[in-house]
Order: C-alpha cells, then sequence, then structure tokens
C-alpha cells in the first residue's frame, strides 16, 4: 500500500477507524516522493501547512516498509491523538544526497513525537541489519524497525582482532537532537562507541536511567570515567556486557578452549575494576554528582552493586539479578539480539529451518 492510497483510507475513515494496519516487506517498492506529492494533490488530500485532519479514534497504525519521505507524505495530513501506538518498518533513503551530508534516519513528521518522549529504547543486532528504537510516553508509544540495506560497518580495534559493528553516526546525533525530554534510556546488542556516547549524552542533562547490555556495553564506563560531567542528572545506571561469545554458555555449540576461559576471565577482572574506579569518581564528587547507584553484571555471572555511600559492592542473589536484568534473547546462528517484534515478522516472515537461540538470564 503506497503513501496515497494510505492517506485516503484515513482521511475516509478518519472519524470512524480505530486501527490500521498495512504490511510490506522491505523488498518491495515504496511509491517515490514526487510521485506521492503529485497523487496527494490529485486526491484532495490536505497540502503542506493546511490544515491537517484529525484521526481522534485511531488507537493502532502499522505501516509496513517505506522510506522516511514516504512516512512523511503519508502522514503530514493528519494529526495523531494523545494516545496512540505507531509501528512502521523504515527504509532508510538511498537517493544520493549531492554531498550536503548524510540524509535524515527518523521522518520529520514523528520529531515533535520524539521531543515528547519520556523513555527511549534501542536494540540492535549484532550482526543484522535492523535497528529497532521505541519511544513514548505513558500514553502513546512508537516503535520504527530501521532497515540498514548495507547492515552495520566494522572495524577492528587492533590488528588481528575481531571485527567490531558500529552504530551509523547518524543515528547518535538524531538521538541527541530529538529526545531531549527522555529520561530512561535503554540499549541492547551493539552499542555506541565512546564518541558516539559523547554525542547522545551531549545535551543538557535529562537522562535520569539508563540501562545497557550488550557485547561493548563497559565503553559507557570509559566514556563517563573520561568525561564525568555527561553523567550529570543521571541517577542510575545498570550495565551487562553481554554478547553471544560467552564460552561458558550450555546453548553454546562447541566447548570452549583453556585460553577462551583466560581471556574470559580477565576480560572479568578488567570490567570490575573499571566499574570500582568509575563510581570511586562519584563517590569523591559529594556536590556535583546525582549517581545514586551503578549496578554492573557480567555475562552469566551474578550482579554487583554500587551504592553511593556504602565502600564496596554487594553481590546481587540469583533473584535480585534475575529483576534487575530481564533475560536476553540472543540468536547465535546470526549473532545478533532477537528482537520480540510482531509487527516486523508479519511483514517480514523468519527464515525456514532451525534458529539457533539461546535466553541468557
Amino acid at each position: 500500500m503506497n503513501p496515497v492510497t494510505i492517506g485516503l483510507v484515513l482521511k475516509h475513515h478518519r472519524h470512524t477507524i480505530r486501527a490500521l494496519r498495512c504490511p510490506s516487506h522491505p523488498q518491495s517498492m515504496p511509491m517515490l516522493a514526487p510521485e506521492a506529492e503529485a497523487a496527494i494533490e490529485a486526491a484532495d488530500l490536505p497540502q503542506p501547512g493546511a490544515k491537517k485532519l484529525d484521526l481522534k479514534r485511531l488507537d493502532y497504525l502499522g505501516l509496513g516498509a517505506m522510506t522516511t519521505e514516504d512516512v512523511n507524505t503519508a502522514l503530514n495530513p493528519f494529526t495523531l491523538p494523545p494516545r496512540h501506538k505507531l509501528e512502521l518498518i523504515l527504509l532508510p533513503d538511498e537517493s544520493d544526497c549531492g554531498g550536503a551530508g548524510p540524509l535524515p534516519i527518523f521522518p520529520s513528521i514523528l520529531h515533535e513525537w520524539m521531543r515528547d518522549a519520556k523513555f527511549l529504547k534501542v536494540t540492535t543486532g549484532t550482526s543484522s541489519s535492523l535497528m529497532t528504537v521505541t519511544y513514548g510516553t505513558t500514553e502513546y508509544t512508537h516503535t520504527i524497525f530501521i532497515v540498514l540495506p548495507r547492515g552495520l560497518t566494522h572495524r577492528r580495534a587492533a590488528r588481528g582482532s575481531a571485527l567490531i559493528s558500529l552504530w551509523p553516526n547518524q543515528m547518535a546525533d538524531e538521538i541527541a537532537t530529538y529526545f531531549t525530554k527522555a529520561e530512561c534510556l535503554e540499549m541492547y546488542g551493539i552499542l555506541p562507541n565512546l564518541e558516539q556516547w559523547r554525542s547522545i549524552l551531549r545535551s543538557p542533562a535529562h537522562y535520569l536511567y539508563m540501562s545497557i547490555c550488550g557485547p561493548s556495553a563497559d565503553e559507557l564506563i570509559r566514556c563517563l570515567r573520561a568525561r564525568p560531567q555527561l553523567a550529570h542528572g543521571i541517577k542510575d545506571i545498570k550495565i551487562w556486557l553481554l554478547g553471544p561469545d560467552d564460552p561458558l554458555n550450555p546453548h553454546l555449540p562447541r566447548l570452549p578452549s583453556e585460553e577462551d576461559v583466560e581471556d574470559h576471565t580477565r576480560r572479568f577482572q578488567n570490567f570490575l575494576t573499571l566499574a570500582k574506579k568509575y563510581f570511586r569518581i562519584h563517590q569523591n564528587l559529594k556536590t556535583t554528582s546525582s549517581l545514586s547507584s551503578l549496578t554492573t553484571r557480567f555475562y552469566s555471572n551474578a550482579g554487583e552493586r554500587w551504592v553511593r555511600g556504602y565502600e564496596g559492592s554487594l553481590a546481587l542473589s540469583p533473584i535480585e539479578t534475575s529483576e534487575l536484568f530481564p533475560g536476553q534473547m540472543v540468536d547465535v546462528s546470526r549473532g545478533g539480539w532477537a528482537e520480540n517484534a510482531s509487527w516486523y515478522l508479519t511483514c517480514v516472515p523468519p527464515p525456514e529451518g532451525p534458529q539457533e537461540r539461546f535466553l541468557a538470564k
């Protein structure tokens, strides 16, 4: 269903429609924005700048694969109600930007909703071409499945080391620009690097709680340790260093080598030392730091918690650990996080055959 058709359906049923689902596969060909604009004019839909049509009874809108501009074209004639749920699959515009810089990822029609969001969650598979961004308040929720046609970029930290997957820089910049009131930030899977964390946290303090889980979760601690001012206002941080490469996980198809176990143990000690030194910095900043607790977990180990005013860390029980760190579904065969995304699976059915997954808990 193209943007014009969606617009016509919403226009003609705007007084009664409660839910609209328009599935389409990322490989389908969405209508190009110039063609859509001409069709909208012919269809007598409101033009940009004109009074918008109110979808006051709409509870749910699901859009299949569309480009950023086509989402703008489809939704620009309308005003969404205060209480609603929106899900869409987004294909970033791959056209030539003429050297003017990267094209926007998020549709401009949704920027206003992003600026009002109180929570933000981003999930990125470690080798997939999909980022899932969920944000909103207690009244509305938007979930955007961003398809990255070229996949994630990769680099090596050092010669001979494993490839490290990277976020698009544009994603970090847009999060910093539009999510200026979000108080709760969750990120899972592939995470920002040091420079991208600095970009995300550069705006005036507004995050109160952060929950970070992935194979490079310790990068956040390194970022905040180097620049403690970036954590201004944050009260609680949870960090789970977790990846599909855990040599001690019984779900993996091969037994770990002695070298794997030694590297794993060494990284665990380095992680604890890093967390301890970082929290000590905030203990010393008694008048300027708002951080009250730092909770960490290394793969399947029990959690550790540092609490302001107490020396040393507190070991968490298995029950406390599972409550603070909800189980994560990890896809071994694809090397990524398996997001529970029914709308995405409606538009993009999973591949046939067995899938190696395990629940990290």
